[in-house]
């Protein structure tokens, strides 16, 4: 079955590609994604557990409908005004001219930089105490019982304030993430705020020196690579600039391979072995859960795929007396796979967890008509906003913002290893940021501002 599905990817990709010219729409990354995971777990290095038939099937199910849904996407554009020339660039009637709100991002970058100051402080005063980044980090997570984790999360209220830990939940984290992304945005294509470079670069260097973490550096390359890649040879960087931004990408991966150096510091795994167990661990968790969905016949109906965006609203109407016990649920459906299970057979380090892909969320929606309705509208959506921003761009329109959900629609789709990101609450409220840290306004409003207004460029 690895077979079909790897078949199954690369037609899919194939096709995307001839259809539009371009590798990064959104089904010719999906397939790739899905295809080198296939490939690379249908290997069973380091005792790697095999995978069954049945998931296989899912796997190519739920191809098969995301590359569907993104066809269709692509169906749908209209006839493209091209216009290349910044001097004669001028909105469309009607059409709002976009900015980037740096007065409001050097606010929030700042009050972010003071939970990030805050925490580390803390965690420097354990590390001097003989705690390790795995010990800190593992606290943090839940997967151990430490008194100290109070002290790290004092400003988000730790479990003494509902509130602060919802703020810190619902705006801070989704904003932390939002800022590292239209950094990477305003240094492309924007105006190269160096304020807003430093703040974001302080905040991340902060959080991975605190929690451990490689996803926010993991984001940012992909980020810039791609940015790099559509607009490289029109956009407004020179040689030396480029030439920084690429040794900060390979900056960037080397932090990911020191990051995990510290955290496997106390156990026997290698950095090739965690490497590879990251990626590929996905779809033996995924073969054991949908088993456990089986056994429950408990489906969710399509809300837990986007339970990120029913937390914030449903739980303030919760303290108005609306019932939450249907939200509760969904919840717990979705935390049962932070449970260690064995995927493979090994003397040492035999559980994981958490990275049951976008399918589990599917799955637990309405078993294969929910993996394949969810698969089908998740090629949709980004095979959409695939399409609004390349018209934008060619039709010489503001696209700050459709750029900015076409980034994110693509980080989600690279990390659809792990999870479908509208379930998550951080994940989810990176999209209401899109209005917020990106303003609009009508062009007779904006002539005064014609240093923040995009150019326009050939896409590659």
């Amino acid at each position: 079955m690895q077979v079909i599905m790897i078949i199954v990817c690369v037609c899919f990709a194939i096709f995307a590609y001839a259809v539009e010219k371009k590798f990064y729409n959104p089904v010719c990354i999906f397939c790739t994604v899905w295809a080198l995971i296939t490939f690379f777990t249908s290997l069973g290095l380091y005792g790697l557990y095999s995978v069954s038939g049945e998931t296989y099937s899912i796997l190519a199910l739920g191809t098969f409908c995301f590359s569907i849904g993104g066809f269709v996407a692509f169906s749908q554009r209209r006839q493209f005004t091209l216009s290349f020339n910044r001097e004669n660039y001028r909105p469309l009637a009607k059409d709002k001219v976009e900015f980037i709100n740096y007065k409001f991002l050097h606010i929030f970058g700042l009050i972010i930089l003071v939970y990030m100051v805050v925490q580390s402080i803390a965690v420097f005063t354990l590390f001097r105490s003989g705690q390790t980044l795995f010990d800190i980090r593992s606290a943090l997570q839940g997967y151990s019982d430490s008194s100290y984790v109070e002290q790290i999360t004092a400003l988000r209220g730790g479990n003494e304030s509902l509130w602060l830990r919802r703020i810190y939940d619902w705006i801070i984290l989704p904003g932390f993430h939002s800022l590292v992304l239209i950094t990477c945005i305003d240094m492309i294509v924007g105006n190269k705020d160096k304020l807003l470079l430093f703040l974001t670069l302080g905040n991340v260097l902060l959080k991975v020196y605190s929690e451990g973490t490689r996803v926010v550096i993991f984001h940012a390359v992909i980020y810039v690579l791609l940015l790099l890649f559509i607009f490289g040879k029109k956009s407004l960087l020179s040689r030396r600039t480029k030439r920084i931004l690429r040794i900060l990408i390979i900056l960037g991966v080397l932090a990911i391979i020191i990051v995990s150096n510290v955290r496997l510091s106390t156990m026997k795994k290698s950095i090739g072995e965690e490497i590879y167990l990251y990626f590929c661990c996905c779809l033996p968790l995924l073969d054991k859960w949908v088993m456990a969905l089986d056994a429950s016949g408990t489906f969710t109906y399509g809300l837990a795929s986007i339970y990120g965006l029913l937390v914030a609203p449903f739980r303030l109407l919760g303290h108005l007396g609306f019932p939450l016990e249907w939200l509760n649920n969904i919840q717990e459906i979705l935390n049962n796979p932070e449970t260690f299970v064995t995927i493979r057979s090994a003397s040492y380090s035999t559980g994981a967890n958490a990275y049951t892909t976008l399918y589990y969320q599917f799955y637990s929606d309405g078993g294969l008509l929910g993996c394949a309705l969810g698969a089908f509208l998740f090629g949709y959506i980004s095979g959409r906003i695939y399409v609004s921003f390349k018209k934008r761009i060619l039709e010489s329109r503001s696209y700050y913002r459709s750029l900015y959900l076409y980034l994110l629609m693509v980080n989600f789709i690279i990390m659809s290893f792990i999870r479908i990101n509208f379930c998550r609450v951080d994940f989810a409220h990176m999209i209401l940021f899109a209005f917020i840290m990106i303003k609009a306004e009508n062009p007779i409003l904006s002539d005064s501002k014609e240093s923040n207004r995009q150019g326009t460029f050939r896409l590659r």
